[in-house]
């Protein structure tokens, strides 16, 4: 009896031996599940942190190669890859962080440091061109601020009294006082703002410069005909062996002629607008023409001690005016004008007359006593070359 339930229970031994077997191999395939799935978020780990770390290398590097090219002053000498790596610098934070939201194992920061190296090189491009563009503009700056000081040199020279007008003088003058704005920035090392106020007055000042030559130049246009005028004058005074007046406005000169040779010669000032032909009363104008004194004036007759009244207007400038009204370049109200004379009163450095002619008193009592009722004055704008009579 007793073996026949030894052998009765043998098969439920068995049976909880093969259970434990089983249970034993399940847990050992599943240590080594767990074994795998740690070493794998190892090996996620570990490459997660080492593309974070090359990446934020990456990013390092980036922010230092943009700063150095700043601290050059690459906004100032190389404004245009400075701006492009700025702008991959804006690419690179808007990649990095889109990446940073997703799940460490999801993450790709290859774009993110492609877009940095990329910015690295322009940055260092930027930086590295700072000191070629530099000296670029320092040489640009130089040559500017040359050019500039001879054209208003020569401005200054050959155009200082010509009545340019007053939105050419102002003009002038900001050219003038952006070249001294140039040359402080050059001597600071400011050589790109230097170089920018350079180029704005050379334009300002050549601009006086071209306005006013061509001014010149249409003004002289008359110079056969007053060339014509001055010799047929001078011719005069030596048939009649009498004085005459001639007046040369660009020279600045009154002189007297008589047996046709100058006696005589005096500084002289003139109405504002004395290149302008005058046309009617109070254009400030001083008249060009072959006129004559018809009065002698002194004393009380005239408020500048003395004066030779000439007959403005004659013929040639009424009929110029009466042209001038029809083809409405005259106001039809405006008046001819009249009493220009030759008087005192001068000295004042400046053309400031009604269009009057003007001498110091001195000069003016010379010319006086040489003078009479009739004697021809003749005035012109210039002339080429003074005649040799024989």
């Amino acid at each position: 009896m007793t073996n026949h339930r030894h052998k009765l229970h043998q098969p439920a031994s068995a049976s909880r031996r093969h259970s434990r077997g089983t249970g034993r191999a399940v847990l050992l395939i599943i240590g080594i599940c767990l074994f795998g799935i740690i070493c794998i978020a190892g090996l996620v780990y570990v490459r997660a942190a080492q593309s974070t770390r090359k990446t934020d290398d990456a990013v390092r590097g980036f922010r230092l190669a943009l700063a150095g090219a700043r601290a050059a002053h690459a906004d100032t000498y190389a404004p245009h890859p400075l701006e492009r790596a700025a702008q991959l610098w804006d690419s690179t934070m808007t990649a990095w962080r889109n990446e940073n939201r997703k799940w460490a194992i999801f993450r790709n920061f290859d774009a993110v440091r492609e877009i940095a190296a990329a910015g690295v090189r322009i940055a260092d491009s930027a930086e590295n061109s700072v000191a070629q563009a530099r000296d670029s503009l320092k040489n640009h700056a130089f040559i500017r601020m040359t050019a500039l000081h001879e054209e208003v040199s020569r401005i200054r020279r050959d155009y200082n009294d010509v009545p340019m007008g007053r939105a050419m003088r102002v003009m002038l003058a900001s050219g003038e006082m952006l070249l001294s704005e140039c040359r402080s920035a050059f001597d600071r090392g400011e050589f790109a703002l230097a170089a920018a106020k350079a180029d704005k007055a050379f334009r300002l000042c050549t601009t006086v410069g071209s306005h006013t030559s061509s001014m010149v130049e249409e003004y002289l246009r008359s110079l056969p005909q007053w060339d014509a005028w001055v010799r047929e004058t001078i011719a005069w005074t030596k048939q009649k062996k009498a004085p005459a007046v001639i007046v040369v406005k660009m020279d600045r000169v009154c002189r007297v002629y008589n047996n046709g040779r100058m006696v005589s010669e005096f500084a002289i000032e003139l109405g504002p607008n004395w290149m302008r032909t005058k046309c009617r009363q109070g254009d400030d104008a001083t008249p060009e023409g072959r006129y004559s004194i018809i009065a002698r004036r002194s004393g009380n007759q005239t408020k500048y001690g003395w004066a030779l009244v000439i007959n403005y207007p004659n013929d040639e400038d009424r009929r110029r005016f009466v042209l001038g009204k029809r083809r409405g370049e005259i106001d039809a109200s405006a008046r001819i004008g009249g009493a220009v004379e030759i008087h005192g009163g001068g000295g004042r450095s400046s053309d400031w007359t009604d269009g009057c002619v003007a001498l110091v008193n001195d000069d003016m009592q010379a010319l006086y006593r040489m003078a009479s009722v009739g004697t021809p004055v003749t005035i012109v704008g210039a002339y080429s070359k003074e005649p040799v009579l024989r």
